[in-house]
């Protein structure tokens, strides 16, 4: 987007949380497993953590979710 007035994270698997700026750098851009969005309770788990965890660090005033999950807003 070059500019900072938004964050984007892609959610992928296995890696999670990945964010638009390094989406292209290895790990992310080197794994070859298709992104079906049939996600297991355990990776709904694990991303809903780290969503969690990066909300936590940073003063967002608008979470937009594309994912397909159903995301509810957990304060830490």
């Amino acid at each position: 987007m070059n500019h900072n007035a938004a964050h984007e994270v892609m959610v992928t698997s296995p890696l999670g949380l990945v964010p638009r700026d390094l989406e292209e750098v290895w790990p992310a851009g080197h794994y070859d497993i298709p992104v079906t969005g049939d996600w297991t309770q355990d990776e709904i788990n694990r991303v809903t953590q780290m969503i969690d965890s990066l909300v936590a660090r940073n003063n967002y005033r608008l979470i937009i979710n594309h994912s397909g999950m159903d995301y509810n807003l957990k304060l830490l």
